[in-house]
């Protein structure tokens, strides 16, 4: 399912799991298995790794003056506050994404949009975004009678930062990169949004759509087949 950059504007107001800072890992632990869905290997945390492959560091930028003129790899945590948001993850521009010394760790990538879609028309569209949130009491809003992460994907409202620098949307959105460029300035993401609550059930988005690659993003991997 595509959608229109657009769309995001009208949010309410992108895994391996966390490493310890300047190390690359799988994030594959006991406790952090990772789900097969419809065929594919995914990392059920947001990517959680400050170097790329090789070992070379990448930034942490907070201030969001610097974050609007960067044109190279980098990331953050939401509003800054690794306290509060270590659990879901860093936020990564599309740079770090792109960057040819590698995001993911080694045997995985960063997912593309075709597989992305893939998940989504397996899963069954129209409730895929209720199969696909984590079931943890209080992450997302709504009765927690319909978070039932049943495809095992364990999305988390991570939030954005928009390329302006300025963060949103936490607690009630995830927007994952994928590898895909979409133009000069854009790349293709995954969504996950809660936008509205109808009587008694919260409406979700998903699909994918382009967006600034300047924007902060989660990360999710797919294991190399």
């Amino acid at each position: 399912m595509k959608f229109i950059p657009v769309l995001v504007i009208f949010l309410p107001i992108c895994s391996c799991s966390p490493v310890p800072a300047g190390e690359q890992g799988t994030g594959i632990t006991p406790s952090n298995e990772p789900a097969t869905i419809c065929g594919h290997t995914w990392s059920t945390r947001n990517l959680d790794v400050s170097t790329y492959r090789n070992g070379d560091p990448i930034p942490q930028v907070t201030d969001p003056g610097e974050w609007v003129k960067l044109t190279s790899g980098a990331w953050c945590w939401y509003n800054n506050d690794s306290a509060t948001y270590h659990a879901y993850g860093r936020l990564y521009n599309w740079y770090a994404v792109n960057d040819p010394r590698g995001l993911a760790p080694e045997g995985w990538h960063v997912l593309t949009d075709l597989e992305w879609e893939a998940m989504e028309t397996c899963l069954g569209e129209d409730s895929v975004g209720f199969r696909m949130r984590a079931a943890s009491s209080g992450q997302w809003p709504g009765p927690a009678t319909v978070i039932d992460n049943s495809s095992g994907f364990n999305g988390l409202p991570s939030g954005i930062r928009s390329e302006g620098g300025a963060f949103s949307h936490g607690g009630s959105s995830a927007v994952y990169w994928t590898s895909v460029e979409g133009s000069v300035s854009d790349a293709w993401c995954g969504r996950l949004i809660h936008y509205a609550d109808l009587p008694g059930v919260p409406a979700m988005m998903t699909g994918v759509g382009y967006m600034n690659k300047s924007d902060g993003y989660a990360v999710r991997c797919v294991r190399d087949r």
